[in-house]
């Protein structure tokens, strides 16, 4: 969350780039592995 940079991978792609708070309010493939992260 605190890394100046996060690429999000899916299937092998990255389908996202950016800071964390960046990444919640623009791509929901990022929320969802941030939800299971901490859903546990």
């Amino acid at each position: 969350m605190n890394a100046d940079r996060i690429l999000v991978l899916k299937n092998g792609k990255i389908v996202g780039e950016g800071k964390h708070e960046e990444l919640i309010s623009m791509n929901e493939h990022y929320r969802k592995i941030i939800h299971y992260e901490f859903a546990r």
